[in-house]
């Protein structure tokens, strides 16, 4: 059951990477956060701060910038779509 629901989660996420919405993208970000982070990020930036991969928590805070800075930054939807891929990818090895 928890596998199939983070599978959803993930493509409604790619989904939203594709559509390059920006707004969806932070929701599906942040819940994904929480089903798999302990004390999980409330923000983008803070989902950032747990990054290893530079490349994906840059793009976390490009989506921020875009959303709430004083201009909207461009963001790169395709690397966070890349990353929904790998995490997908992750789900279906380790979940039983």
């Amino acid at each position: 059951m928890l596998r199939s629901r983070r599978l959803r989660m993930a493509w409604r996420l790619r989904k939203a990477c594709r559509a390059a919405d920006g707004r969806a993208v932070r929701d599906g970000l942040l819940e994904w956060a929480a089903t798999r982070l302990p004390d999980p990020p409330q923000t983008l930036g803070a989902l950032a701060e747990r990054m290893h991969d530079s490349a994906a928590r840059e793009a976390v805070l490009a989506l921020e910038r875009n959303l709430y800075g004083p201009q909207a930054a461009a963001w790169d939807s395709g690397m966070l779509s890349a990353l929904v891929t790998r995490v997908k990818r992750d789900v279906m090895r380790k979940q039983p």
